[in-house]
């Protein structure tokens, strides 16, 4: 039997929220695991399919990284791993070979209605007040060595 996915919020309450496709799936979906406008696609060694998004929050939420099963019975069921600063992108997702370690880069951080240069509606990545918003690219592992996203 195929997994049947289309795009759009499944927990909207009418259907003209859902999305111009009006999501379905033969499994729950959570209320952070649908997305929107996928930009950029990235294969761990396991085949699971890793998807960052450019243009979300004109859905109300935040762009970032989503992680989808190629098989098995979630195939196709997103789940939400990496949420970027507002007014920011992910882009370039890329695994090392061994898989212990993910690397993406956050562009545009602040970059959104009301925030300027001189006032920005927030400082990625260190807060510092002195310094502006800045793009950067993150590597991401786990204390225990074991494989992102295992």
């Amino acid at each position: 039997m195929a997994t049947v996915f289309t795009g759009g919020n499944p927990n909207a309450e009418r259907p003209e929220e859902r999305g111009a496709y009006g999501q379905q799936a033969s499994y729950n979906i959570s209320a952070n695991g649908w997305f929107a406008n996928p930009d950029n696609v990235a294969f761990d060694g396991h085949g699971n399919m890793w998807i960052a998004t450019d243009g979300c929050e004109r859905f109300g939420f935040h762009d970032g990284l989503w992680a989808m099963a190629t098989e098995g019975p979630l195939r196709a069921a997103p789940k939400h791993f990496f949420g970027c600063p507002r007014g920011a992108e992910v882009c370039g997702p890329e695994f090392t070979p061994d898989g212990t370690t993910l690397f993406i880069a956050v562009q545009h951080p602040a970059e959104a209605r009301n925030s300027t240069y001189e006032n920005p509606i927030h400082r990625w990545p260190d807060n510092d007040p002195k310094l502006p918003p800045r793009p950067s690219v993150l590597a991401i592992y786990r204390d225990d060595g074991k494989e992102v996203g295992s």
